[in-house]
């Protein structure tokens, strides 16, 4: 059995080779950078190109599920805002363990850590958990999130 491993801007992606062409897997990949570079940034409007227009994010809290990308931009922001107003900066890796493809929609299971950093750039926490994602190609051609379910661990 073959793994493919990519390293970018805190990103790890590893998992087995499926049905996908390698050009798609590194379109789903690509997700997953946009994700990490939005969390540095502290861009909830760049979730746009991380999630489906109609995207369901079922949280590891108990809130309730978030349906459709606005409501999706409007968590995010919420939470960056937060981070901003400190001063702070987040980190995000993801380490993608499975990944089954059939055509334009895959299924993605893995670990995240998530890294909160104060003003002075001094690690205040860092949190971990479990993600399991539907990557779908969009009509304009673009990886998206179509479901997005994550949990702590």
């Amino acid at each position: 059995m073959r793994s493919y491993i990519r390293s970018a801007a805190g990103l790890l992606i590893v998992f087995c080779p499926t049905l996908l062409p390698a050009q798609d897997h590194d379109g789903v990949n690509a997700i997953y950078e946009r994700m990490t570079a939005a969390y540095a940034a502290l861009d909830s409007q760049a979730f746009a190109d991380i999630y489906a227009g109609d995207a369901a994010y079922l949280r590891s809290d108990e809130n309730p599920i978030l349906m459709g990308i606005d409501a999706i931009i409007d968590n995010y922001e919420r939470y960056f805002s937060g981070v901003r107003e400190r001063n702070g900066r987040l980190g995000l890796v993801f380490r993608v363990i499975k990944r089954d493809c059939d055509g334009s929609i895959c299924s993605d299971v893995g670990w995240y850590k998530h890294s909160r950093y104060d003003s002075e750039g001094a690690l205040e926490g860092t949190s971990y958990g479990r993600f399991m994602t539907t990557p779908g190609k969009s009509a304009d051609g673009m990886w998206r999130f179509h479901a997005d379910l994550d949990t702590g661990a």
